[in-house]
């Protein structure tokens, strides 16, 4: 990914937020994908939208726009695969 070093924190660390009001990862959401709570977006979309797009582009995928660090938590979520251990995939995943 374009703009970020990839970290190997644990996805338990993620789900939790780094700082207060930050949109945390939901890995059992409704229809099963990875989601950046109260957003309805899936993890998925967050990280290829930063790939093609870059980092402005998904930060204004919602509003309020997405953090830096949010953006960073889906991406280190997808390329953690900590939904490997939850038993959730993004449906342009597996």
């Amino acid at each position: 990914m374009p703009g970020f070093a990839h970290s190997r924190l644990r996805p338990q660390v993620l789900m939790r937020g780094a700082e207060s009001g930050m949109r945390k990862i939901n890995p059992r959401a409704a229809d099963g994908a990875p989601r950046v709570t109260g957003t309805g977006l899936s993890v998925a979309e967050v990280v290829g939208t930063t790939y093609n797009d870059g980092q402005a582009a998904a930060a204004m995928l919602v509003e309020p726009p997405l953090s830096p660090e949010e953006i960073r938590a889906a991406i280190d979520f997808c390329a953690d695969e900590a939904c490997v251990a939850e038993g959730a995939f993004c449906p342009c995943c597996r």
